[in-house]
């Protein structure tokens, strides 16, 4: 099962032990406790749906599945249990292309989402102007909080590990 990693939560150094170490030395301890709590959080709500999408009308139940912010990121949705749902690829897709409705089951999700459905009223699409901007600024801040090189292929690494 794809999912493996996801079914007991291992501790933070067994967790890390598989990764490259090259990769992991161009990390410090604050983002590195991130990326560990990300991982957890992602293992409870994978375990809490039971390994499966959380649409009740879900047509595809063997697609990948995906993690879902019922607050998006980008509007300040944190990573939590509360927060988060899992959906397949399928409906995760056509949901923020705003081409189908999530319809959440009475158990097993957040208790505000619990029985309720969902749909964007339009597309979800990323601004890439104000994307990069942000990118800029995240880069900034890590060198100067951190006084921390970062390259460009490390950057885009770890962005797309935080934000997949």
């Amino acid at each position: 099962m794809a999912y493996e990693i996801y079914k007991n939560i291992v501790s933070k150094e067994a967790y890390f032990k598989s990764w490259d170490q090259s990769k992991l030395d161009t990390l410090n301890a604050d983002i590195e406790d991130a990326v560990y709590h990300r991982y957890t959080v992602k293992a409870k709500v994978m375990q809490r749906a039971g390994f499966r999408c959380q649409n009740t009308e879900c047509t595809t139940p063997k697609a990948s599945l995906t993690w879902h912010h019922i607050k998006f990121q980008k509007n300040e949705g944190r990573d939590s249990e509360r927060n988060t749902v899992i959906l397949c690829k399928t409906c995760h897709d056509k949901y923020h292309q705003a081409k189908l409705t999530v319809k959440y089951p009475k158990k097993g999700v957040p208790s505000h989402v619990a029985g309720h459905s969902f749909r964007l009223e339009a597309p979800d699409k990323v601004n890439a102007k104000i994307l990069r901007k942000k990118m800029r600024a995240f880069r900034r801040s890590i060198r100067g909080t951190y006084n921390l090189e970062v390259t460009d292929e490390e950057f885009m690494w770890l962005f797309r590990y935080l934000f997949s």
